[in-house]
């Protein structure tokens, strides 16, 4: 039987009240099935889900009832949103292909996976990150602060390499992450203020489970991000 792959996405609690998260985990699989997508992307706001996304629907939903205000503001927010991740998924459908051949594996359960966002914290400060990670291990992490990556291993310098000799990608991640996520973050903050503030300190976990064990967690409250990768658009190629 084919090795199967663990990943646990897990963050602390926020300790303050005030403190505010908005984060987003997507995960390619190799070898779907059982009820399992090929990818699915999911957005939380602290602990509590928002959005989803899988290649069996092909469309991104609201996962809780404010989030269906966004519309008033924005009545193209789901169809950009749906294309958005469309777009994603092809991505890493395509660099799961590639990561494989980069450690010279053929066939088995691989997994791509991606961890981004913001957080608001209590003290005013504000954080960002942008994390990979391939078969449940690091693979790539960007710095915002100082506009670099580090690779987890010798084969993910080459992703390392090709992206630093793209310093536009580096800004860019840098600008979402300190401007237009904590914009977002905000506006959702105002959608949900009622039920987010009933939900502090709840933590949920989503598990998807495949034939040999769990696959892909949302998060649990205590622990750090385990894992270390870049942003939604980049190509680990």
């Amino acid at each position: 039987s084919s090795p199967r792959s663990c990943i646990w996405f897990t963050w602390g609690a926020m300790s303050g009240a005030s403190s505010h998260s908005l984060r987003y985990f997507y995960t390619a699989v190799s070898e779907p099935g059982q009820g399992l997508p090929q990818f699915i992307a999911v957005g939380y706001v602290d602990d509590q889900p928002i959005t989803h996304y899988d290649s069996n629907t092909r469309k991104d939903l609201p996962r809780v009832p404010w989030m269906g205000k966004v519309d008033a503001d924005d009545p193209q927010y789901w169809q950009w949103n749906t294309q958005a991740a469309r777009n994603s998924e092809q991505v890493f459908r395509e660099n799961l292909v590639i990561a494989q051949k980069y450690y010279n594996q053929s066939g088995g359960l691989h997994t791509l996976q991606l961890m981004y966002g913001c957080e608001l914290r209590s003290d005013g400060s504000k954080g960002g990150y942008e994390q990979f990670g391939y078969d449940g291990w690091d693979y790539i992490s960007f710095d915002k602060e100082t506009r670099t990556w580090t690779a987890a291993d010798a084969t993910a310098q080459i992703t390392k390499r090709k992206w630093e000799a793209e310093p536009a990608m580096a800004q860019r991640s840098k600008a979402y992450l300190e401007e237009t996520c904590i914009e977002w973050l905000r506006r959702y903050l105002g959608y949900g203020k009622e039920t987010l503030q009933q939900r502090r300190g709840v933590a949920e976990n989503q598990i998807l489970t495949a034939p040999g064990g769990p696959l892909w967690g949302a998060h649990s409250t205590d622990g750090a991000p385990p894992l270390r990768r870049p942003s939604s658009g980049h190509s680990p190629t």
